[in-house]
């Protein structure tokens, strides 16, 4: 796990091992992909450099 703080990148999904005060990605890069078959009509994304917390 990474302990810097990516710059511009708010998160406040405290479940997360890469949640740093509750509201900053402590993690080295983030992707994000869309949930939907056609991304450019779709509204939901998801974080898939989430690691749930034990």
């Amino acid at each position: 796990m990474d302990k810097h703080i990516l710059s511009g990148v708010n998160c406040d999904v405290k479940s997360c091992i890469y949640n740093r005060s509750g509201k900053e990605c402590s993690a080295s890069s983030i992707k994000v992909d869309s949930t939907c078959n056609d991304p450019s009509n779709c509204d939901e994304t998801a974080c898939r450099t989430f690691i749930g917390r034990d």
